[in-house]
C-alpha cells in the first residue's frame, strides 16, 4: 500500500483507504458471518430482556431481534470479540440488515460499537441517523446525525447518486476507519450502481481523541421505548476486513501444573480452567484471549488419559489465580468439578502412559474467550481428563495463551 501525492489525496472513491493511501494490496478478512445452519453463538453474544427475543430464519439466514410490547423490552446480539485495530492499516466493517420499517417508540440500531464507543445507524421515531459515541473525556457523548445532515449524499434521493432510502428493504451500509484519535471515518451503502459515500465524520486537529478506542465489536440492538408496537429488525452478514495481510501484536503467556500432578479418575476430572479477568488494568477487559498450544504428560503411575477441551461450563472450587498483573488472564488448577451443562467440546486427544508433547489445533486457535456484552461474566475454557484404566493416573499440564489487547 502507498501513498501518493498532492490532488488524488483528498479522493474519497474506495481505491482509497480512510488512511489517504491507495489500495494496493487485497483485504484481509478478520471476520466473517453468515448464519445458515445456526446463530453461531460461538461468535455472538446475546442478551434478551422483558421478553424480548432473538430467531433465526433458516430460509434467508437472517437474525431477527423482536421486542415484546413491554416497556424498555430489550434485544442484542454483538461479536464476543472485540476487533483489535491495526496502527497505519484502515478497517472496513461492513453488514446487511433490513430495519423493517420504522414502528413507533422502537430503537433500532447497528454497527460498530459497545455501550461506550463506537459508530452506529439508529432508527428511531422515523428518523434514521448516524452517531459517534465516546467515553474518549471520560463521560459517554453522543454526536447524532440525522439523514437530513448527511454531508455527502443524504440518501432521499436529490443526492448524486439519486437513491431514495427506503427502509423496509435490505441495504447493505459499511463504515471505513482511519484511526481513533484523528483522522476520518467514511461511511457507505451499496447500490445497483455502486459504493455510495453517503457521510464523513472529519475529525482533525482536535484537543483530544474523538474516539476512546476502535477495538470494538459488531453489534445489532433493538429497544421498546413505549407499550404499544412491537419492534423487528433483521441482520444477514457481516464482516471486518483491513489492508494487507496483518499480524497482531500480541502478548505471550503460560500456565502449568508446575512440579504437581493432577489426578484423573475414571470419571470427568479436571484439570485446568483459565477466562479472561472482569477487570484489567483498572478497567474493563476487553482484551481478547486466545489459547495457542497445549502440553500434557501422563507418568507412569497409571493408564492413559482421555483428554478433553470445554468452553463454557461450570467450574465448582478452587482458585482463581492471575497470571501476572500484566495480563489479562487467570487460571484454576484447583477445582474440585466441572459440569459440561451449557458447555461446548472443541478438542479430544489420548495421552499414552509415559507420553506427552505439545498440541496445537485449529480448534484452539478460534476459541477466543471474552467477556459477555455486560462485562459481568467471562468465558472459561477447562481442560479435563478420563483415566482409560482402573484407579487413578497423575497428569502433568501446561497452556500458551495470547492475549490481544
Amino acid at each position: 500500500m502507498s501513498f501518493i501525492p498532492g490532488e488524488v489525496w483528498h479522493r474519497n472513491d474506495l481505491q482509497m483507504d480512510a488512511t489517504g493511501k491507495l489500495r494496493v494490496s487485497n483485504h484481509s478478512i478478520i471476520f466473517e458471518d453468515i448464519s445458515e445452519y445456526s446463530k453461531n453463538l460461538d461468535k455472538w453474544n446475546e442478551k434478551v430482556v422483558n421478553g424480548a427475543s432473538i430467531t433465526l430464519n433458516q430460509n434467508n439466514s437472517g437474525i431477527t431481534l423482536n421486542t415484546s410490547t413491554t416497556l424498555s423490552s430489550k434485544a442484542i446480539r454483538q461479536t464476543k470479540q472485540y476487533f483489535k485495530k491495526q496502527v497505519g492499516n484502515s478497517l472496513m466493517v461492513g453488514f446487511s440488515l433490513n430495519f423493517n420499517g420504522n414502528q413507533t417508540d422502537i430503537k433500532k440500531s447497528a454497527g460498530y460499537y459497545d455501550n461506550n464507543n463506537g459508530v452506529y445507524l439508529k432508527l428511531q421515531n422515523g428518523v434514521f441517523s448516524l452517531n459517534l459515541r465516546s467515553k474518549s473525556s471520560g463521560s459517554i457523548i453522543e454526536e447524532n446525525i440525522t439523514q437530513a445532515n448527511f454531508n455527502i449524499d443524504k440518501l432521499d434521493g436529490t443526492g448524486e447518486s439519486g437513491l431514495t432510502l427506503d427502509l423496509t428493504k435490505i441495504y447493505y451500509f459499511f463504515f471505513d476507519f482511519n484511526c481513533f484519535c484523528t483522522g476520518k471515518i467514511r461511511c457507505y451503502i451499496a447500490t445497483a450502481n455502486g459504493q455510495v459515500l453517503f457521510h464523513q465524520f472529519d475529525k482533525f486537529e482536535l484537543s483530544n481523541t474523538f474516539l476512546g478506542t476502535l477495538t470494538l465489536p459488531i453489534r445489532y440492538e433493538i429497544e421498546q421505548l413505549g407499550v404499544t408496537n412491537i419492534g423487528t429488525m433483521t441482520h444477514f452478514t457481516s464482516f471486518l476486513a483491513v489492508e494487507n495481510n496483518v499480524n497482531l501484536d500480541h502478548d505471550l503467556n503460560t500456565i502449568s501444573l508446575g512440579r504437581t500432578t493432577r489426578t484423573i479418575a475414571t470419571t470427568i476430572s479436571h484439570i485446568l480452567s483459565i477466562r479472561p479477568k472482569l477487570i484489567y488494568q483498572g478497567k474493563e477487559n476487553r482484551a481478547n484471549i486466545l489459547p495457542s498450544q497445549m502440553n500434557h504428560y501422563v507418568d507412569s503411575s497409571g493408564k492413559a488419559v482421555l483428554v478433553e477441551i470445554w468452553v463454557g461450563g461450570t467450574v465448582t472450587g478452587g482458585a482463581w489465580t492471575e497470571i501476572s498483573a500484566e495480563s489479562a488472564t487467570e487460571y484454576n488448577i484447583t477445582a474440585t468439578a466441572f459440569n459440561t451443562t451449557n458447555a461446548s467440546k472443541i478438542y479430544s486427544e489420548y495421552i499414552p502412559v509415559n507420553s506427552g508433547g505439545a498440541t496445537v489445533t485449529e480448534s484452539l486457535q478460534k476459541a477466543f474467550l471474552s467477556l459477555n456484552i455486560d462485562g459481568d461474566a467471562a468465558d472459561t475454557m477447562t481442560i479435563v481428563g478420563y483415566n482409560l484404566g482402573t484407579g487413578s493416573t497423575g497428569i502433568y499440564s501446561a497452556m500458551a495463551i495470547k492475549e490481544y489487547h
